[in-house]
């Protein structure tokens, strides 16, 4: 690790200091334009740090992404910044997948060492104080945080985070994120107010462009399947005919001593029938207690899997992009349709006009009627064709994706119940193994404990009646006590 004796400019809790190549150093400067963020470099803020990876990100296609030889957290001490004991990131690749920085830190965190040995609770609480330091230096809110998970993860396997706000949108629209929620919403209503006002006085029919949307607005969404499959997922509904094949388990016993050579010795065959009567109540507990180890770990495993899958078929849920994509569509269509008629008739209307006007007064006002009335029809024919072929679109829109995730989702259960073999098979071995750690802890314990020599005394298998005999008591006066079995 480093220390940094400069005096430091940047006020943020946390931010972070860059080792670039010479190329990366000079592009970087000649990118930055506020000298207080000259003065600083190549410590720079979140805020910063987001902008020039989007200047580094914009080339990647033509680079094939970029090297980034070390990104460094630093935390603000005052005046004066340490990296000491931060997180770091070496020789780190930018690539067209890359959403923000505090993804690669946390998976950092999880999976490489020195940073994976650190306890649960204490890289959760790091890696919120550096995602509040993000937040306060982006102005992005919590969607942009990766999902951190409530338990220590005990398997071996690579973590990866996911970021909800990134499974819609792109990083490319970061720079949109920079203007305040006043602004958006005033540069939002400024182009709303000039759009209408410039198709208004193109058509000269203010009233058709309301009727429009509000014809938009009546177009109904109960043709929309109600519920999510990631939800069905979740709460167990059956979203389809797949049924889930239930994974049986049984318990290892320990291991008696054997009596017969004793028979004829009764106080060494009464002591071996009290040393067998406590083993065989040691081997039921063990075995109730393998029950429930078995299923509850079985069930973890079976709630991660689901979560997993319920984030990837929400995250490829596209039907209601498909419905919005459709009726802005044809919004677009249905408005340039009725301004073309709405010009043609006018331009009929007015030649008309022009022929009649010098003698027939009377006509003109028919002449006005017949035009209002055929612009009237026109627009209502146009309407009904419209909201006709949307719902249509709709419908088959919806139905081809519904189709498309269910058959995802009816193959990724398929995948998590042979899954679920893998970790029953991998259960079953590891409660073995400590069951055959207890049965050696036993024998040697009754080795010391009986009267008999190490080399005459023989373990058997535990009699199996005797045994469920045993367990049915000991569930008994469980259940009798009030405790849980």
């Amino acid at each position: 690790m480093q220390l940094f004796n400069k005096k430091n400019k940047i006020s943020d809790r946390y931010f972070a200091k860059l080792t670039l190549s010479k190329k990366q150093n000079k592009k970087l400067l000649s990118y930055l334009t506020d000298e207080e963020e000259r003065k600083s470099f190549p410590n720079v803020t979140f805020e910063t740090l987001e902008k020039m990876m989007l200047v580094f990100l914009k080339e990647c296609k033509e680079n094939q992404g970029a090297i980034i030889p070390k990104i460094e957290l630093v935390m603000n001490q005052g005046e004066k910044a340490s990296s000491e004991n931060e997180l770091f990131l070496k020789d780190f690749e930018l690539d067209e997948n890359y959403q923000n920085i505090l993804k690669p830190i946390s998976e950092a965190m999880f999976n490489l060492m020195p940073f994976s040995a650190a306890p649960f609770e204490d890289k959760v609480t790091y890696l919120k104080l550096v995602f509040e330091s993000w937040q306060e230096s982006t102005k992005l809110s919590e969607e942009h945080w990766p999902i951190l998970p409530d338990f220590e993860l005990d398997d071996e396997e690579y973590v990866e985070f996911i970021i909800p706000y990134y499974q819609e949108h792109s990083i490319l629209e970061f720079d949109t994120h920079q203007a305040s929620n006043e602004q958006v919403e005033k540069l939002q209503k400024e182009t709303t107010k000039e759009l209408v006002e410039a198709e208004a006085k193109e058509l000269e029919e203010p009233e058709i462009i309301e009727e429009i949307v509000t014809f938009i607005q009546e177009i109904p969404e109960s043709n929309r399947k109600k519920g999510k499959l990631s939800d069905q997922i979740l709460s167990g509904t059956k979203a389809n005919t797949f049924q889930p094949e239930l994974i049986t388990f049984t318990p290892y016993s320990f291991e008696q001593i054997d009596g017969t050579p004793y028979y004829n010795n009764q106080n060494i065959t009464e002591v071996i029938t009290r040393a067998n009567d406590e083993i065989s109540q040691f081997n039921i507990k063990s075995q109730l207690l393998q029950e429930q180890i078995f299923h509850k770990k079985l069930e973890r495993f079976e709630l991660e899997q689901k979560n997993k899958i319920a984030l990837e078929i929400q995250s490829q849920d596209q039907r209601e992009n498909l419905r919005k994509q459709i009726i802005d569509s044809n919004r677009k269509t249905l408005q340039e349709s009725v301004s073309f008629e709405t010009k043609r008739i006018n331009k009929n209307k007015e030649l008309e006009l022009l022929k009649e006007q010098e003698s027939y007064k009377a006509k003109v006002l028919k002449i006005n009627s017949e035009a209002q009335l055929a612009l009237e029809e026109k627009t209502f024919s146009l309407k009904q064709e419209v909201k006709y072929k949307t719902q249509q679109e709709i419908l088959q829109a919806l139905q081809d994706e519904t189709d498309k995730l269910e058959e995802q989702l009816r193959s990724e259960l398929l995948n998590l119940e042979q899954s679920k073999k893998v970790e029953a098979e991998k259960i079953s071995r590891e409660l073995k193994e400590v069951v055959v750690t207890q049965n050696n802890a036993l024998k040697g314990y009754y080795l010391e404990k009986l009267p008999i020599p190490p080399e005459k005394l023989v373990f058997k298998p535990l009699d199996k009646d005797k045994n469920e005999e045993k367990k049915s008591e000991i569930e008994e006066n469980t259940v009798e006590a009030g405790e849980p079995p």
